[in-house]
């Protein structure tokens, strides 16, 4: 745990440019605004409510004066359906916002229903960034070099069991990152990872299996061959920004469920036309770029 907490300091010391005050609550923010000239927000689900405390004010930089620009970059909502109790004040929050990108099909919906604006699709921002440099900042061997990369959250006996009978059919090691908040059984080796290493180690895997969906794009960005395992029960309604990326690139046989574990070994194996797929990738990029530049130069959404 220790080692862990460590490797999570010394990068958020080396890489992250954070601002000196610290704000745990929206409230703070609206008495303590931060001086910038533009507020970005996003990504990932920060427009899903959560079921203690609802919509998030901060998370649609509902602060600040009224002369700074707000932008979303690749927002989600995290499923195509939002609780009616939450409509007035959505509504609300999107009209803040001067220009809006969110992340999935069904994102874009629901920013038309209850803002009535049209917004961009675009790419969520790991897809930005330059996954070989990234990976070359970790100087540490990596020790999933020919070995199976897990990243699997909120897992069960279900997904224990497809790790272990991939990793014994294809006849390869498995690795899992440590996660000291985990609340169930792992397989295999389990390591203490900086996020740079745990990218080494997508990197430099044989393959990957996720349920996550970063643990998706960066088996993606890697050129990896993966399985990406659809989460099932109360969180099934999470898979649908995974199968919105996975199908934008043709992905499809590679999204499977765990009544599928028999032919993990042969969907594993099946080649992917990566030419192909990096020219998807190519495309997404240069459109979120073209998104940040137009939002930044303050043209219209």
């Amino acid at each position: 745990m220790r080692d862990q907490n460590s490797r999570f300091n010394q990068f958020t010391e080396e890489c992250l440019q954070l601002s000196p005050r610290r704000y745990r609550r929206v409230s703070e923010l609206r008495k303590h605004s931060p001086d910038y000239d533009v507020y970005i927000c996003g990504s990932d689900q920060i427009w899903n409510p959560s079921k203690q405390n609802g919509l998030d004010p901060a998370c649609f930089l509902d602060f600040g004066p009224d002369s700074i620009r707000r932008v979303s970059y690749a927002a989600s909502f995290g499923g195509s359906a939002i609780d009616k109790r939450y409509h007035n004040e959505l509504s609300r929050y999107l009209s803040g916002l001067d220009c809006i990108s969110i992340r999935e099909g069904s994102g874009r919906d629901l920013v038309k229903q209850f803002s009535g604006r049209d917004c961009h699709i675009v790419p969520d921002p790991t897809f930005l960034v330059d996954l070989d440099d990234l990976t070359q900042r970790s100087g540490a061997t990596s020790v999933c070099s020919g070995k199976i990369f897990s990243y699997v959250l909120r897992s069960g006996q279900g997904l224990y069991d497809f790790q272990r009978e991939l990793s014994e059919s294809l006849k390869l090691g498995l690795v899992q990152p440590l996660n000291p908040h985990q609340r169930w059984k792992s397989y295999g080796d389990v390591v203490p990872m900086s996020p740079f290493e745990w990218l080494r180690a997508i990197r430099e895997s044989s393959a990957v299996i996720t349920n996550s969906f970063h643990g998706t794009v960066f088996a993606i960005l890697a050129n990896r061959p993966f399985l990406s395992v659809r989460l099932s029960g109360a969180k099934s309604f999470l898979n649908e920004r995974m199968e919105y990326l996975i199908n934008s690139l043709g992905l499809e046989t590679r999204q499977i469920s765990l009544d599928q574990v028999e032919n993990g070994a042969g969907l594993m194996q099946e080649p992917i036309d990566w030419d192909l797929v990096n020219s998807r990738i190519s495309k997404m990029r240069k459109n979120g770029v073209a998104f940040l530049e137009a939002a930044l130069s303050c043209k219209p959404s």
